[in-house]
């Protein structure tokens, strides 16, 4: 989602504790639908930092399991306290559907 000074360029990302409990700020290239994050703090906690690389966002990429097309989102992902450990996020964008729950 958007930076409360609503720059194309940057924006939040939150996982809303549903995998580890993050939020930070990327660099966005709107063009591409691609972002990144080279040592961004954590917001969520103290003393993490996060480094986001090949994220991006692929429009109509995924299925909702109602077999829907919904936005596909990808993101390799390291946090400053679990180091050395690349997690690959993937996701698709909520509906806000309860047959997709």
């Amino acid at each position: 989602y958007n930076t409360a000074a609503n720059n194309p360029n940057e924006i939040w990302v939150n996982d809303n504790g549903n995998f580890w409990d993050f939020r930070f700020k990327a660099t966005a290239d709107p063009a591409t639908l691609t972002f990144s994050a080279s040592n961004a703090n954590n917001e969520a906690y103290e003393d993490c930092t996060i480094n986001v690389t090949n994220a991006k966002i692929v429009k109509n990429g995924g299925k909702q399991n109602n077999g829907s097309p919904a936005d596909y989102i990808t993101m390799d992902i390291e946090f400053s306290d679990d180091p050395g450990t690349i997690y690959r996020l993937e996701g698709v964008r909520y509906s806000g559907l309860v047959e997709n729950d």
